[in-house]
């Protein structure tokens, strides 16, 4: 009882935890995956790539743009991004030059990665906290240790997203807003918005339909609900929903400018990304394709060559590996869409929880729908969006059962039992992570 008690309300425990769970996992991750937990050789490519422009191409940066392609590839063929993506890389360089950074960089993204863990389970522990069948330090727990172990979560560790910095200024935006501190919270959602233009534009939509619903066909009045707190008043979601297009119209204004002044930009296009812009786009497999992320990884990974010649007599290593890696990312699928039907039915009843839980899952549902070909590509990178989705709807699993009762020992015993059964699942498969997720 002492002990559930105290996992109850020390919060200094619960932060301890976080931080203890986060380094044993590096260092567990850094021994036992192939991958390790340090940047891809194309990563590092593409930073250092960034930096040299910023240090020597004034004439990109002045547009706040840099670019992922090499100084001396093209002065005007550039894959631009932006400039404040790779400010804190920058200023390793600047301060510490080649030394600092080599020992440094590498591990800001760890950092960040932490922090982004840190708050999806912080607002899990806001999201159940009216609950009372398990305590909430073990909620808090439970949900960091199953975002930091998805297989999503590990390929940032690899090779870092936008989105990534994009969900963690989102969530810290959420906290902020669950405190009453709104300007601040707007502040910080706002500068999010700029990592990833194309989720801001999504979201702003979403806002601007419920808006336009809500107070100019006067229909459905609760739909305001799916503002943020602070927001819900028709001058503030107003305001709320003009900070969502400020990310794409400068994103625009840059792209008119480099045309302009003749730069050729090697960024895929909208519809290369949708995976119609010709038919040899051949890494646009429909739907079903963009649909692989509940898997963790491709199964093509899996399908190794050897695995088909089969010879009862003398069943090979290489055969035993696909019959159990496919059955791996089966069984994280199975997970995934449970998960997933979990979460619907959560954010079905909590009502006042809906502006969290609506436009997360629904701007993922409309990208996957649109961006088939860029899911089906990018699966290390644009999935990440699913991890705390998919970590909020394994927690909610929980709190549809009553006979979980917080101050009974075998109930947290039973929770961390199934939870660890996940977290097993998702360290296997992100040990199946190919170069390219």
């Amino acid at each position: 009882m002492r002990f559930i008690n105290f996992l109850k309300s020390d919060y200094r425990l619960r932060i301890f935890c976080y931080f203890s769970i986060w380094l044993c996992y590096l260092s567990f991750m850094s021994q036992a995956s192939l991958r390790g937990i340090d940047w891809l050789p194309f990563q590092e490519e593409r930073v250092r790539n960034a930096i040299a422009h910023m240090l020597d191409n004034p004439a990109l940066l002045k547009y706040g743009l840099t670019s992922w392609l090499p100084l001396d590839f093209s002065e005007k063929e550039i894959y631009a991004v932006q400039a404040h993506e790779y400010i804190h890389y920058y200023a390793l360089m600047k301060i510490g030059g080649e030394q600092l950074f080599s020992k440094v960089a590498p591990h800001v993204d760890k950092l960040i990665i932490f922090l982004l863990s840190f708050s999806v389970a912080e607002i899990s522990l806001k999201l159940f906290e009216k609950y009372k069948n398990l305590s909430s330090n073990i909620i808090g727990v439970s949900s960091f240790i199953i975002f930091s172990t998805s297989p999503y979560t590990y390929r940032m560790l690899l090779a870092s997203w936008q989105d990534t910095y994009f969900l963690l200024f989102l969530f810290i935006s959420y906290l902020l807003f669950y405190s009453s501190k709104y300007r601040i919270g707007l502040a910080v959602l706002t500068y999010g918005l700029l990592w990833q233009y194309h989720w801001s534009a999504l979201l702003g939509f979403l806002y601007l339909l419920i808006y336009i619903y809500v107070f100019i066909f006067n229909k459905n009045k609760n739909l305001i609900l799916i503002f943020p707190p602070g927001f819900r008043s028709k001058i503030k979601s107003k305001i709320f929903i003009i900070v969502f297009f400020f990310a794409p119209l400068i994103n625009l204004i840059q792209n008119i400018f480099l045309r302009i002044n003749g730069y050729q930009l090697s960024n895929s296009s909208f519809l290369f990304r949708v995976g119609i812009n010709n038919a040899l786009n051949w890494h646009h497999g429909g739907w079903i394709s963009a649909l692989q992320f509940i898997g963790g990884n491709r199964i093509s990974f899996c399908l190794q060559p050897a695995s088909f010649n089969v010879d009862l007599a003398d069943i090979n290593f290489v055969q035993i590996f696909t019959y159990n890696c496919i059955f791996s990312i089966i069984s994280f699928s199975t997970i995934s869409i449970i998960a997933i039907i979990s979460y619907s039915l959560f954010a079905r009843k909590e009502v006042y929880s809906r502006w969290i839980l609506v436009p997360l899952f629904i701007t993922f549902i409309v990208f996957i729908s649109i961006f088939q070909q860029a899911l089906a590509a990018h699966l290390q990178g644009h999935s990440i969006f699913f991890a705390p989705i998919f970590s909020i709807g394994i927690i909610s699993i929980f709190f549809q059962f009553s006979w979980l009762k917080k101050n009974h020992l075998y109930s947290h015993i039973l929770f961390f039992t199934i939870v660890f059964g996940v977290v097993i699942t998702n360290i296997r498969v992100s040990f199946l992570t190919g170069v390219n997720g």
